[in-house]
């Protein structure tokens, strides 16, 4: 499935499985606004 790294970090840090330490982790790069970094770069994912 394609999906952008947004998409993926956000489903990390909604998913209830997640640890805490990652869930922190997605949150600081969401915030960092990371994704304009690598120019909306997409890539294949598993869904967690």
């Amino acid at each position: 499935m394609n999906i952008t790294w947004t998409e993926y970090l956000t489903q990390i840090k909604n998913n209830e499985f997640s640890g805490i330490w990652v869930k922190e982790v997605a949150q600081h790069l969401l915030a960092s606004g990371f994704e304009n970094k690598i120019l909306d770069q997409e890539t294949e994912v598993h869904k967690v």
